[in-house]
């Protein structure tokens, strides 16, 4: 029998190109990338904040109308690090204290206190007398937390068992009273906190509006009133899997390949949610998706030119009213969002 040598190599040729289509799709779908709408207005204009200057190698912690508070990532002794608080409109250090907490730990800082995670247990450390309280509520266990406009209350994401069934979610709490209110349920039923500690790891950022919760390792970010009302729910558009959590000896991990960074943080302008994803790909600029704040649909993307980096190289954004702060490997640049 005589074998059509043409008619087989047209049939390999073409399965060969359809394997590679296949592995180049399937490539482009692991990346979690997204077709980005690309557009040249950018609302972002650069100002000089030269406080912001002096300040490097230093983590933010948090930052409420014009009071950045920063973690100084130099030991001053054996594990002692040093906290500055800063008052941008006066351009000083309003308050500096020294502390033994790694940056990763600490909530937030409110007044003379400093709130910080241990164990899943929240608590406040007066800074002025050292004084430590638990002010958790003994039903939950906090992944992080942030305080609301009431003073007495504050938000978390965490779990909390109630009738002898555990929720993961958002909930809010009261210092004084212990009064538990959820907000946001995002699961029910079997809870290993470790786990879902990992799963659902993210960010607490404010403005003089709204209150964001942006999930690092989720396509998620979550918008919440001063009071902890929940605005909406924005599901980006990079759409990534939950990551695997392995388990070895007691300790938890993210599983190598079945885990995909996503947002890094958010700011709010009006109407518009400005959302920076790692689910991008490598540019010499930092790209910026927007999203509409009541619908929660994607919008556009823009480069912010003068940031000369790509997202994955910026650690968070942190908001002041009109003022977003980016910090870019540990080094400050700020710009108004008019």
């Amino acid at each position: 029998m005589k074998i059509n040598t043409k008619l087989w190599l047209t049939i390999i040729i073409i399965s060969l190109i359809i394997i590679v289509s296949k592995s180049f799709n399937i490539s482009q779908k692991k990346n979690y990338f997204f077709e980005r709408n690309f557009v040249k207005v950018n609302n972002l204009k650069s100002i000089k904040i030269s406080i912001l200057d002096s300040i490097n190698n230093h983590d933010f912690i948090n930052a409420t109308n014009n009071i950045i508070t920063v973690y100084n990532k130099k030991q001053i002794d054996n594990n002692i690090y040093r906290i500055d608080i800063y008052d941008i409109s006066k351009n000083k250090i309003m308050k500096s204290f020294e502390t033994s907490l790694p940056t990763n730990s600490i909530s937030y800082i409110k007044d003379s206190c400093l709130v910080y995670i241990d164990k899943f247990i929240l608590f406040s450390k007066n800074i002025i007398d050292n004084k430590i309280s638990n002010i958790s509520n003994s039903n939950c266990k906090i992944y992080n937390a942030f305080p609301l406009a009431n003073k007495k209350e504050y938000i978390f994401l965490g779990e909390s068992k109630i009738n002898n069934i555990t929720k993961v979610g958002f909930f809010k709490s009261n210092i004084i009273t212990k009064k538990l209110t959820i907000i946001k349920e995002i699961k029910t039923g079997t809870i290993k906190t470790n786990k879902n500690f990992l799963i659902y790891t993210g960010i607490f950022s404010t403005n003089s509006n709204y209150i964001t919760y942006t999930s690092n390792k989720t396509s998620n970010v979550f918008i919440f009133g001063l009071s902890g009302n929940l605005v909406n729910h924005i599901k980006t558009k990079e759409n990534v899997p939950n990551p695997e959590i392995i388990e070895f000896n007691n300790t938890f991990g993210y599983k190598r390949g079945f885990t995909f960074s996503t947002n890094i943080a958010t700011f709010i302008k009006k109407d518009d949610v400005y959302i920076l994803s790692e689910r991008v790909e490598k540019s010499n600029n930092a790209v910026v998706d927007k999203y509409s704040l009541t619908t929660g649909e994607y919008l556009s993307s823009f480069n912010i030119k003068s940031i000369n980096t790509d997202n994955q190289n910026i650690n968070n954004i942190f908001q002041m009213n009109d003022t977003i702060i980016f910090n870019s490997n540990y080094k400050f640049i700020s710009y108004i969002n008019k």
